[in-house]
């Protein structure tokens, strides 16, 4: 595979990504394989737009939706949207990141043209939005290809794979002393779960909330909720209630209402 220089005026390079080509596969996946692992074209980073070595990144459950066509997507596409890496070449324009960054991606690309961008909103981007139903970059580009045919961006990131190009506006330079397999979920997984407790509900230190399941949304969240509780207010427990099958486990009204008003139910869409 051919390795990136800080040049930007580097060829097409190859290397390995995950690609979807077929939605909607059943399960078992280690047997109807909805993706293959295949050496891929990719563009050198265009002006605004980033290379960046990716180190590790997450499997949402979003993704999982991708791959069960709950979520439609141009295919063929390389999916994942959350991811750390080292930025290894930057294209015209770029300001803010230079080579040798450790970096963060993050989910929702700001075009900083539209209303919301604007409005210091960038999460609600229109132009991000638009892309991603596309197949492309915020700027409308694509960067990825196979043996001359297109490969489509998935949410402008398609970090299954070790390298992407992305829009500037997609990553974050973080400090290099934190492990970037830590900060693989930081872009989806942590901005949802302590956003939802920090930002949303502006849980209060103190106040008292119930969270319903404890993957990578639930954990964030939960640690969000920690932040000015005393160790011995947490409320422990590993049981997982489903008053449909037992009518004498509490439903969620009352689970939101014992726990001060807040429940969340984290999970991917």
């Amino acid at each position: 595979m051919g390795q990136p220089t800080a040049s930007t005026e580097s060829p097409k390079m190859k290397m390995k990504a995950a690609v979807l080509r077929e939605q909607g596969k059943p399960r078992p996946y280690a047997t109807t394989k909805p993706m293959t692992i295949e050496e891929v074209d990719l563009d050198p980073p265009g002006p605004g737009e980033v290379l960046y070595k990716i180190i590790g990144a997450g499997l949402c459950h979003s993704d999982l939706s991708t791959i069960e066509n709950l979520r439609p997507r141009k295919l063929p596409t390389i999916p994942g949207h959350e991811a750390a890496g080292i930025v290894e070449e930057v294209g015209p324009g770029v300001t803010g990141l230079k080579p040798g960054d450790h970096v963060i991606s993050v989910f929702v690309t700001s075009c900083n043209e539209c209303r919301y961008c604007y409005g210091g909103r960038p999460n609600l981007c229109q132009g991000s939005f638009a892309s991603r139903n596309n197949g492309t970059l915020v700027s409308g580009a694509r960067r990825l290809s196979l043996n001359g045919e297109p490969i489509w961006h998935y949410s402008g990131l398609s970090v299954f794979a070790q390298y992407a190009v992305v829009s500037q506006n997609a990553l974050i330079k973080i400090p290099d002393d934190v492990p970037l397999e830590d900060a693989t979920i930081f872009g989806c997984a942590v901005v949802t779960g302590v956003g939802a407790v920090l930002n949303t509900a502006q849980v209060p230190p103190g106040g008292q909330m119930a969270v319903v399941g404890l993957g990578g949304v639930g954990m964030k969240a939960l640690i969000a909720f920690s932040v000015g509780m005393a160790p011995d207010r947490w409320l422990r427990g590993s049981w997982r209630p489903n008053s449909r099958s037992d009518p004498s486990l509490p439903r969620s009204g009352a689970i939101r209402d014992s726990s001060g008003g807040f429940l969340w139910r984290p999970h991917g869409s």
